[in-house]
C-alpha cells in the first residue's frame, strides 16, 4: 500500500491532490470490496448523479478510475489512496457504500434460440422494468424509481438508445452491452447472477501429435455451454456471457481447417514464428504435442530499450515478451532471443502500440529519445519506481546509488589518500573521481558519474565544509597522481579536521615549523663544522631538516652571506650543480677548499664527459638545456641551482630542462628570488617542490 501511495502522490500535481484530501475530509470514500490484490471504491461527489468507482492494485502499484477525467491520477484516486492509509494506520476499515436507492440490473434469458435483454430496478424487495432514459429520469423530468446510476448504468443507457424496452437485440449491440458490464455485479441470467467477459468465444483450434508433425482440426469449445444466434454464448458451467466472434479467416483457410490439417517437422518452426501467431488470434488454439518448438503464451508488455554514449543515455519503447524478454518485437520485426518462441499476440501489440502516446507522452514505439547527466539518472530512477524494465544494461550506467562519503585512506606513496565512496545494491563498493566530485560541486551539480557505472549524490555537508581545501590538494597532485610532500602538512590538518588519525608519514611534518627554526645540524662534515657562523649553521640545520623530509628548499640569503657554503655542506651522495658560467670554477674551488674529501668534475666544454664516479658534477644552464636528455636518465640525491632566478619564466628552455631532473632534494639559491614580480617565485618553488 505504502508503494501505490507514493506512486500516486508523485505522479498528482498540487490542485488534484488538495481535491484529494478535502473529498477524504468530507467522508466521501466508502468501501464496496476488497480483496488483496483488487481494492474498489466509491467516492460520492456532491451535486452529481454518478458516482465514481475507483479501482487499486496495490501490489502493481496501479489504479484506476472510471470518471472519465483527463488527469491521470485525478482527485479521486488520491482521496481513494488517502482515505485507505489513513484507514489501515487508524486501524479501521472504510464505511461500506449505502445503496440508499434503487440498484439497476441487467437480466438476460433465452427465447427459441436468442438471447432476450432486459434492463430492471430493485427497488425494496421487487423488480420493476427501466424502459426510460436515465438522464431524464435523475434530472427529474419523467417519473420513475429513484436510483444513482454509475458509469457503467449511464454507458449501457446510451448504448440502448431507442431499444430501453429490451427485447432480442442485435449481435453487434450485445456484443457491446457484454463488454460494458464486464465490472458490472448485477448481471443475471435466467434469474441467476452471472458474470461477463470482454474475452470472445472462438473456434477450438486443437493442435495434436502426429507421425512426422502434427495435425490441426477445428472441434468444439468443452468451455461453452450453449451458443446463440444474436452473437453471444453461455460459457463456464453457465455462469458466463461472452460475444461470439467471427474469425477473421478466409472461408477456405476455415474449411481446411475443418477437414484438418497436417504440418511435417520440417515445417513447424515457420509455423510457429509466422502462422500459429494468426491462429491464436482469431481462434482458441490447445496445443496438445511436444513437437511444437518451445512455444509458450506469454503476455507481451512494453519495455525500455537503452544505449548509452558517454555521459547521454539514448531510450526507446520496445514491445517485449516475458521478464526477462524471451522476445522483442523492434520496427514490426519479431526477434526471439533465446530456445523459446512466444506466441505472438498481435492483437495486444496494437493495444500497447496506442497506449504509448497515453502512458509516456513525447515517446511513440521504437522513437529514440536522449538524456544527458542527471536527467537521465532521473528517468531512470522514475521508471524504477514505477516498476518498468529496461533490456540490456546500458541503463545501469545511470542508476543512481546512495550518497557518497568522504574517507581518508592510510596509503598517501603512489595516490591522494582522498576517497569518494559508496555502495550499490549487492553491497559492492563504488568510487568516484575526486575531481569530479569536486567540478560538479563547483557547477552546483547534485549528482555525480562513478569511476566504473552509475551516479551519486554528492556529501553536501562535507563539502560545505572542506571543498576549497580538497580543491587545493586535489588540484597540487603530480602526473602520478601523488601529493607533493611540501602540502603534507594540509593533509595533515584535512586528517584533523575529520577526526581521522593520520599516516605517520604525515604527523611528522606537523612539528615542522619548529624544527626548522632549531640551529641543530647533525653530521656536519669536519672541513666545514669549525667554519660556519652561527647564522650559517642554522641554514645548513634548516636545509638538512628539508632534506631529511624530502622538501625542497630556496635558499635567498643576500650576497656574500655564504648561501654556496651552507648548500655544499649538506652534499653527501650523488650531486648536480647547475650555475652560471662565470662561477663553474669557482664552485670547483669551493668544493676542494670546503669538501675536498668530495670527488668533483665540471661537465662543460664542446668535448665535455658527464663523469658518473664523480660525487658531484657541475655544470652551466645552457649545458643543461643541451643535454637534459641525458642528464634526466639520472636519479640524484641533491640537485642545486645557483643564480635560481635563471629559471623564474617557467616557459623558458632553462626553466623546462630543470624541472624534468629528478632528485630527492632540490635546492635553489638566489639573491635576488623576485627582481620583478611575485610571480618570479613560482617557477622556483615549481622546480624545488
Amino acid at each position: 500500500m505504502q508503494e501505490l501511495f507514493k506512486a500516486v502522490r508523485s505522479h498528482s500535481d498540487s490542485i488534484t491532490w488538495s481535491k484529494g484530501v478535502e473529498l477524504n475530509r468530507g467522508g466521501c470514500v466508502f468501501s464496496k470490496e476488497m480483496a488483496p490484490d483488487e481494492i474498489l471504491l466509491t467516492v460520492k461527489v456532491l451535486k452529481k448523479s454518478i458516482h465514481p468507482q475507483v479501482t487499486l492494485w496495490p501490489k502493481d502499484a496501479d489504479w484506476n478510475c472510471d470518471c472519465g477525467g483527463l488527469l491521470d491520477p485525478c482527485e479521486h484516486v488520491a482521496a481513494a489512496v488517502i482515505a485507505l492509509k489513513t484507514s489501515q494506520q487508524e486501524g479501521k476499515s472504510l464505511p461500506k457504500f449505502k445503496e440508499e436507492f434503487g440498484v439497476i440490473e441487467y437480466h438476460f434469458s433465452q427465447d427459441e434460440g436468442s438471447i432476450v435483454f432486459k434492463r430492471m430496478v430493485h427497488v425494496d424487495g421487487h423488480l420493476e422494468d427501466l424502459p426510460m432514459s436515465l438522464i431524464a429520469l435523475t434530472q427529474g423530468k419523467i417519473q420513475g424509481p429513484r436510483v444513482v446510476p454509475s458509469k457503467i448504468d449511464m454507458t449501457v443507457d446510451h448504448l440502448i438508445d431507442g431499444q430501453r424496452k429490451g427485447g432480442v437485440l442485435p449481435a453487434h449491440l450485445l456484443k457491446s452491452l457484454v463488454k460494458t458490464l464486464e465490472l458490472s455485479q448485477h448481471v443475471y441470467f435466467e434469474k441467476k447472477l452471472i458474470q461477463c467477459s470482454t474475452l470472445e468465444v472462438k473456434p477450438l483450434l486443437r493442435i495434436k501429435d502426429q507421425v512426422g508433425g502434427v495435425f490441426l482440426s477445428i472441434c468444439p469449445d468443452p468451455d461453452v455451454t450453449k451458443m446463440f444466434r444474436n452473437g453471444l454464448a453461455l460459457c463456464q458451467h453457465s455462469t458466463m456471457l461472452k460475444a461470439v466472434k467471427k474469425p477473421k479467416m478466409s472461408p477456405e483457410s476455415l474449411k481446411e481447417l475443418v477437414k484438418g490439417q497436417y504440418y511435417p517437422q520440417t515445417k513447424l518452426n515457420h509455423f510457429v514464428a509466422e502462422t500459429l501467431p494468426i491462429l491464436q488470434e482469431n481462434l482458441n488454439v490447445h496445443i496438445d504435442t511436444d513437437k511444437i518448438p518451445n512455444a509458450q503464451f506469454i503476455l507481451p508488455h512494453l519495455m525500455w530499450m537503452s544505449r548509452n554514449e558517454g555521459s547521454v543515455l539514448y531510450v526507446s519503447l520496445s514491445i517485449a515478451y516475458g521478464k526477462p524478454p524471451k522476445a522483442i518485437v523492434e520496427k514490426d520485426e519479431f526477434k526471439v532471443l533465446g530456445n523459446v518462441v512466444p506466441l505472438r499476440q498481435l492483437k495486444r501489440e496494437r493495444e500497447l502500440k496506442e497506449s504509448v502516446g497515453k502512458r509516456f507522452p513525447g515517446f511513440s514505439l521504437d522513437f529514440e529519445k536522449p538524456f544527458e547527466g542527471e536527467e537521465a539518472v532521473r528517468f531512470v530512477s522514475q521508471m524504477k519506481s514505477q516498476s518498468f524494465d529496461f533490456f540490456g544494461e546500458e541503463w545501469k550506467s545511470f542508476e543512481q546509488l546512495p550518497a557518497l562519503e568522504l574517507k581518508l585512506t592510510k596509503e598517501i606513496g603512489t595516490r591522494l589518500p582522498v576517497v569518494f565512496e559508496t555502495n550499490d545494491l549487492e553491497g559492492h563498493k563504488k568510487f568516484a573521481d575526486p575531481s569530479k566530485v569536486l567540478q560538479a560541486w563547483e557547477r552546483n551539480e547534485s549528482l555525480v558519474p562513478l569511476l566504473d557505472g552509475a551516479w551519486a549524490p554528492l556529501p553536501k555537508k562535507i563539502l560545505e565544509k572542506h571543498a576549497l581545501q580538497l580543491q587545493s590538494l586535489i588540484s597540487s597532485c603530480q602526473q602520478d597522481g601523488s601529493l607533493p610532500k611540501c602540502l603534507y602538512p594540509s593533509l595533515g590538518r584535512l586528517y584533523q579536521d575529520l577526526d581521522e588519525v593520520p599516516p605517520i608519514e604525515v604527523s611528522q611534518y606537523d612539528d615542522l615549523v619548529n624544527s626548522l627554526a632549531s640551529d641543530k645540524s647533525d653530521d656536519l662534515p669536519l672541513t666545514v663544522s669549525q667554519k660556519l657562523r652561527s647564522y650559517q649553521r642554522q641554514g645548513v640545520a634548516w636545509l638538512s631538516r628539508l632534506k631529511s623530509l624530502e622538501l625542497g628548499a630556496l635558499l635567498a640569503d643576500d650576497m656574500g652571506l655564504g648561501k654556496t657554503l651552507q648548500a655544499l655542506s649538506c652534499i653527501k651522495e650523488k650531486t648536480l650543480v647547475v650555475a652560471p658560467t662565470s662561477v663553474l670554477q669557482n664552485w670547483a674551488e669551493e668544493l676542494k677548499k670546503f669538501r675536498p674529501e668530495l670527488t668533483c668534475h665540471v661537465y662543460y666544454g664542446p668535448n665535455r664527459e658527464y663523469k658518473e664516479a664523480c660525487v658531484v658534477n657541475i655544470t652551466s644552464y645552457s649545458i643543461l638545456r643541451l643535454d637534459i636528455e641525458r642528464l634526466e636518465t639520472y636519479n640524484f640525491d641533491m640537485i642545486i641551482l645557483d643564480e635560481a632566478q635563471y629559471i623564474k619564466n617557467p616557459k623558458s628552455q632553462a626553466a623546462q630542462a630543470a624541472f624534468r631532473l629528478r632528485a630527492k632534494f632540490r635546492v635553489a639559491l638566489s639573491g635576488t628570488p623576485v627582481e620583478n614580480k611575485l610571480d618570479d617565485m613560482w617557477s622556483l618553488f615549481h622546480f624545488i617542490n
